[in-house]
C-alpha cells in the first residue's frame, strides 16, 4: 500500500517555514486520502486498492519499470493491470482477495496448477537497491557533500542541523534513514540539476596511481 516516506512530524521539522508553506504542509497526504475517499467501493480493502491505483502504480511503480525497460529497450507488460483484469477484480467479493494476513487468495489457488508452491508461498520480495549500504559505503561521501555541502545549507529549502543529524545518524550505523536520505538527495541534485547555474557533478577523487585529482 502507498506510504509516506516521510512523517509529518519529521517534514516539519526537516523544512523549512517558507517552503512548507509554498509546497502545502498536508499535500501528499491530502494527495492520498483524497484519492481514498473518492473510490467507488463500500470495503476498505477495496478503496485502498482503488487508492494504489490512483496514486502508488501510475506515480512510482510504473514509471520505475517504464524508465528500467526503455533504458535496455524492452518493453515492460503488466497484464495484471489489464483493464478487464482490474474490473473484475474490483467486483470480487474481499475474501476471495484476503483473509487475516492472506492476501491474493483467487490469484494464488489458480496459481497452484501452474507453479510450485515454494514461489506462491515465499516471501514478498521488492526490487530496491541497498540504500542502507551504499549510503554507510559506496555513497557516503556524495551523501555528505550534497547534502551538506554550501548550496544545499544556503538553499533556504531544507533546514540543516537535522539533515546534519540524520546523515550523522546514519553513517554511526544508530538509525536508519536511508528513504529519508534518498529523498533529500534527490530534491537537493534536482535543485542543482535545473535551478543552479553550476548542474552537480561528481566530486572530485584522489587517483590510486599518483594521488592526481580526477573529475
Amino acid at each position: 500500500m502507498n506510504r509516506m516516506l516521510i512523517d509529518l512530524d519529521v517534514k516539519a521539522a526537516l523544512c523549512t517555514p517558507e517552503f512548507l508553506n509554498a509546497a502545502g504542509q498536508d499535500a501528499g497526504v491530502s494527495h492520498v486520502q483524497e484519492a481514498f475517499l473518492s473510490a467507488q467501493a463500500r470495503e476498505p480493502l477495496d478503496r485502498l486498492l482503488s487508492m494504489d491505483a490512483e496514486t502508488y502504480l501510475p506515480g512510482a511503480l510504473l514509471p520505475k519499470v517504464d524508465v528500467a525497460t526503455m533504458a535496455f529497450g524492452l518493453e515492460g507488460r503488466s497484464p495484471l493491470l489489464d483493464h478487464e483484469v482490474m474490473e473484475l477484480s474490483a467486483r470480487m467479493p474481499v475474501g476471495y482477495k484476503r483473509r487475516g494476513t492472506n492476501g491474493k487468495i483467487l490469484l494464488k489457488r489458480l496459481a497452484r496448477k501452474l507453479i510450485p508452491s515454494e514461489v506462491i508461498d515465499r516471501p514478498k520480495r521488492g526490487f530496491s537497491v541497498p540504500l542502507v549500504r551504499w549510503f554507510r559505503a559506496e555513497l557516503a561521501d556524495t551523501l555528505r557533500e550534497t547534502l551538506l555541502g554550501t548550496r544545499a545549507r544556503t538553499r533556504g529549502l531544507i533546514a540543516h542541523r537535522p539533515v546534519e543529524r540524520m546523515v550523522t545518524q546514519h553513517l554511526a550505523g544508530t538509525h536508519d534513514w536511508h528513504e529519508q536520505l534518498w529523498i533529500l538527495l534527490m530534491l537537493e541534485l534536482w535543485c542543482q540539476t535545473y535551478l543552479d547555474a553550476r548542474p552537480w557533478r561528481p566530486a572530485a577523487r584522489a587517483s590510486r596511481a599518483g594521488g592526481v585529482a580526477v573529475a
